[in-house]
């Protein structure tokens, strides 16, 4: 009996934070490096990476690539994602295994389109996602 793999994206809600005020490449450091991590909180980031609509298209994403290589079992994907001041992405960059390159591009596709809050400064964004398949 042959049993089809479940794919399933795990976040790592400690993972979840800002880098608020410190230097990215194309950001500008804040002037006060606490404002924009009081303006925009770990809860209000972690509600828009957990979305459900979100997580829906980082899903859609492993499962696309599982269809093509199941041996895509289980990684782990680093996410960094800067932040506008209306909240919109203005740029995705993951860090993954070689053999996770198909996915890495979805993902970022997906993420683009996600809105975080408004903040006073631009800002950055980092989170984990832990890609499984499972039975």
């Amino acid at each position: 009996m042959r049993h089809a793999l479940l794919p399933t994206v795990l976040l790592l809600a400690v993972g979840c934070g800002s880098t608020a005020g410190k230097t990215a490449p194309g950001l500008q450091a804040a002037t006060d490096p606490l404002h924009d991590v009081k303006a925009v909180s770990r809860g209000q980031i972690s509600a828009v990476v957990r979305n459900k609509a979100n997580q829906a298209a980082l899903k859609s994403c492993y499962e696309r690539a599982l269809k093509m290589d199941n041996h895509l079992t289980r990684s782990r994907v680093d996410v960094t994602v800067s932040v506008g001041t209306s909240g919109a992405v203005q740029r995705v960059v993951t860090k993954a295994p070689s053999s996770f390159i198909s996915v890495e591009s979805c993902i970022q596709r997906a993420v683009k389109h996600w809105v975080f809050p408004r903040g006073a400064e631009e800002y950055a964004v980092n989170f984990p996602l832990i890609m499984q398949g499972g039975m």
